[in-house]
């Protein structure tokens, strides 16, 4: 009875969820070792960046947070209006920078515990933490993929992945530091909305009357994180790509959809996608940001082809740090 009643309550609060079948699809726990394998990545992720907790507000620290009114005193409603520090985004000082989801866990950190670095680094940390764990969650659902059973490997490289994840000096920079609130939080909503669209592939439900409506449901709830990962960090739109490229790769090479569906689900995202930049170039005034030379030199030279090639070689770069992450910089401007 308290088992019937406890299907019951899950039901009322996700409809979509009851028409899953519990013993081939779980959004998380696909074996009795995942719960191991997740608190293991967690401790890994969190003692690895333990010693940065007592680290002090420095460079961009200062502005975006202890110096930024809509963290410490402003109204609410004014973080909506306002850019990542603190100025209006019809400012001609404003870098357009529009991360409200970010200013918002910074503002509940502040009303926490003030202006103490601890609790800023501590959230920092946890959140890198539960990234590992969707890592290795969303590895393992790609891993499985058109396989029934699960067998060590599909244990072991989603694990590998997690630890690579955790530990990769990439990070360093974006766990470590206050400001780096903005990727970790980003990466967060990124990680959920892509796991969220892979459901799409595991739907087994009850009756197939109720199958599209299943997926649906997956899809708008991929569409709506990926908003929350845009609104987090300006880069976490580009989720909507990397989901339609799996939905064609899986087409193609995976035989798991259809050519319907994969059409259906495009001109979805498609569609999300211009909503959601129309209103983020309505939240500009339709301006570009403003830089100083020193912030972003490139921008400022007047050769075209020069340009164009630094951008090329930036792109090339940062593949290189991924490979190779040695000569990292906590700041690529100011000349440095």
């Amino acid at each position: 009875m308290r088992q019937r009643n406890k299907q019951k309550s899950k039901t009322i609060i996700f409809p979509f969820l009851s028409q899953i079948n519990p013993k081939t699809n779980s959004f998380f726990f696909q074996s009795s070792n995942d719960f191991k394998s997740y608190l293991f990545i967690f401790l890994f992720s969190v003692i690895i960046y333990i010693n940065s907790i007592w680290g002090e507000f420095v460079f961009d620290d200062v502005e975006a947070i202890v110096n930024n009114q809509d963290i410490t005193d402003s109204n609410l409603f004014n973080l909506w209006k306002n850019d990542f520090w603190g100025f209006p985004m019809n400012n001609e000082k404003s870098h357009k920078s529009y991360r409200p989801l970010t200013v918002i866990t910074f503002r509940l950190s502040y009303l926490l515990n003030g202006l103490d670095p601890y609790t800023f680094h501590l959230i920092n940390i946890l959140l890198h933490a539960i990234n590992s764990i969707l890592v290795v969650s969303l590895t393992k659902n790609i891993v499985t993929t058109n396989q029934d059973t699960i067998n060590k490997s599909n244990n072991i490289i989603p694990l590998l992945s997690g630890i690579l994840f955790a530990s990769h000096p990439i990070h360093t920079e974006a766990v470590s530091s206050h400001v780096g609130r903005a990727e970790v939080l980003c990466g967060f909503f990124f990680l959920l909305s892509f796991i969220c669209f892979q459901q799409v592939y595991n739907v087994n439900v009850t009756s197939n009357i109720f199958e599209w409506k299943v997926k649906l449901k997956w899809v708008l709830l991929s569409v709506v994180l990926s908003l929350c990962s845009m609104l987090s960090k300006e880069q976490g739109i580009t989720v909507v790509g990397i989901c339609v490229f799996l939905d064609f790769f899986s087409l193609i090479f995976w035989k798991t959809t259809t050519i319907r569906d994969t059409i259906i689900r495009t001109i979805i995202y498609t569609i999300f996608t211009f909503i959601f930049l129309y209103f983020r170039l309505w939240i500009m005034n339709f301006s570009p940001p403003s830089f100083a030379v020193d912030m972003n030199p490139i921008a400022f030279s007047d050769n075209n082809f020069s340009r164009k090639l630094t951008f090329l070689y930036i792109s090339a770069y940062n593949f290189y740090l991924l490979l190779f992450p040695v000569g990292l910089c906590c700041d690529w401007s100011m000349g440095s």
